[in-house]
């Protein structure tokens, strides 16, 4: 999403404008992002499904897939995936977004990954970058981490390399999220 400037409505009366900052760690930021959904579920599947459509603009197969098991959700996109050192680098920078200059895109703030420790205190990322797929835990504990659980080669599926992200989570009420879905 295109973010554009705006013009501010008044006139000035000759002072210097002053810039806000923050003046907060991001433990405290994250915990304020996560609890402003007034809900949740709604939120988690708007963010995630917005972040699959995105990741999937520069694929061929430009959907997102959501499954509702009885105890856990998962949203699969068909992008390229993020490489280990995106996972590392960006992926844990919280506003990151390579997607602010999008005429496409949905989302653009880089905190929509967040959303999901409103509602879990843990999700899993699934992504197959260049033929390895890694299997990615991101959780909260005072502090969110993430860590690599596993690496090995992508699945081939009816001769085609696995492609894309998979984002899991557990959930407690899969016919709440199934009304939410539809």
């Amino acid at each position: 999403m295109k973010l554009t400037e705006i013009e501010a409505a008044g006139k000035s009366i000759g002072l210097e404008g002053s810039s806000f900052s923050i003046a907060v760690d991001s433990d405290f930021l994250v915990e304020a992002i996560i609890n402003l959904y007034s809900r949740p579920v709604e939120a988690v599947v708007r963010e995630l499904v917005s972040n699959a459509y995105d990741a999937s603009l520069e694929s061929v197969e430009n959907r997102a897939l959501v499954i509702i098991e009885s105890d856990k959700m998962y949203i699969k996109d068909y992008g390229t995936g993020m490489s280990p050192e995106f996972m590392r680098t960006l992926y844990t920078k919280i506003g990151h977004s390579e997607k602010r200059e999008s005429e496409t895109a949905i989302g653009c703030y880089g905190m929509g990954r967040l959303s999901i420790l409103a509602v879990s205190g843990s999700y899993e990322v699934i992504t197959n970058f260049e033929g390895r797929q890694y299997t990615w835990l991101v959780w909260k504990d005072g502090k969110i981490k993430i860590d690599l659980l596993s690496e090995k080669e992508s699945e081939i599926i009816d001769g085609v390399i696995e492609c894309g992200t998979t984002v899991a989570f557990p959930i407690t009420d899969q016919h709440k999220w199934f009304r939410t879905c539809t």
